[in-house]
């Protein structure tokens, strides 16, 4: 019997994944990040921390009646450049798994330009769609995102202090445990539970694509370390950011509410590329992997 996709991608996140998450100011483009957690698959805390903003906020914000952190609590907690370097410390490079990560990334590489410092591209896998995908095919339900707190009541977690970082953490890794065991029971991991994992991006000379230059960004299916490492067994060479050496660019899934004119910054720049003459494919995650299966 086949292993789902699905099954198959727990297996492999467990074997070193981290949980994050995070508490803000709000949710608009002026936004800070006041406090992150990040956990291990044990359940040990690898960091967590209150964070200073840049900007002053009231307990009338409506973020501070969702999180209830007052502001002169933060006074001596370490700012934003301080603390992204803790996490890089802690993370290793590791994929990291968020529940609605694309608002998470986007908050961390917005409190870093607002402080001044520099973006980071995290390697992360999004929990919030990895939920839908996985209890759609458990109940045969219609495909939708659910909140953390739906998943975690289908999963039987208990919920203690929401909404502040390290308690959300420990209710993704509960809801991950849930999602991994009942998927063993359908499918046999075993085989995956071993595999090395080891990612070298380099692009294999005798591939189809050899040749094409390759970026990969949005909330996609598999972790990005992943699918640049099958894109580099077909001959592709994986960077970073978008530039006139761009063949292709792949395109998961955005949250429109995290990016400005509905499209991510790679996704304008690729256009505008395009506009110019320049050759660049913009494919969806299912295009660019049916690109690799014709190989």
């Amino acid at each position: 019997m086949n292993t789902h996709p699905i099954a198959k991608q727990l297996a492999l996140l467990a074997e070193n994944g981290v949980f994050l998450d995070t508490e803000t100011t709000g949710l608009d483009e002026n936004a800070e990040i006041i406090e992150i957690a990040v956990i291990d698959m044990q359940g040990n805390t690898l960091l967590n921390t209150t964070v200073k903003p840049k900007t002053a906020y009231d307990n009338n914000d409506p973020a501070y009646l969702v999180h209830g952190i007052p502001y002169a609590e933060l006074q001596n907690s370490p700012t934003w450049p301080q603390v992204q370097e803790m996490l890089l410390d802690v993370i290793k490079g590791r994929p990291i798994l968020i529940y609605n990560a694309p608002f998470d990334v986007r908050m961390m590489n917005q409190t870093a330009y607002l402080n001044g410092y520099y973006e980071v591209e995290y390697n992360t896998v999004c929990l919030m769609k990895l939920f839908s995908e996985w209890h759609t095919a458990s109940t045969g339900q219609e495909r939708k995102r659910h909140r953390l707190s739906y998943a975690a009541e289908h999963c039987g977690v208990t919920v203690n202090n929401a909404h502040r970082a390290l308690a959300d953490c420990l209710t993704t890794l509960g809801v991950f445990k849930y999602m991994l065991k009942n998927s063993e029971n359908l499918f046999d991991l075993s085989s995956y539970k071993t595999r090395n994992k080891r990612i070298t991006v380099t692009a294999n000379e005798s591939g189809r694509l050899f040749g094409q230059t390759v970026v990969i960004t949005g909330d996609l299916s598999l972790p990005r370390a992943e699918l640049q490492q099958i894109a580099a067994d077909a001959g592709c060479n994986c960077t970073s950011s978008v530039s006139k050496n761009t063949t292709i660019l792949v395109l998961g899934e955005t949250n429109l509410s995290a990016v400005k004119d509905g499209m991510s910054s790679k996704e304008r720049k690729a256009r505008e590329l395009q506009a110019a003459g320049y050759p660049i494919r913009i494919l969806s995650e299912s295009e660019f992997m049916a690109l690799l299966e014709d190989e």
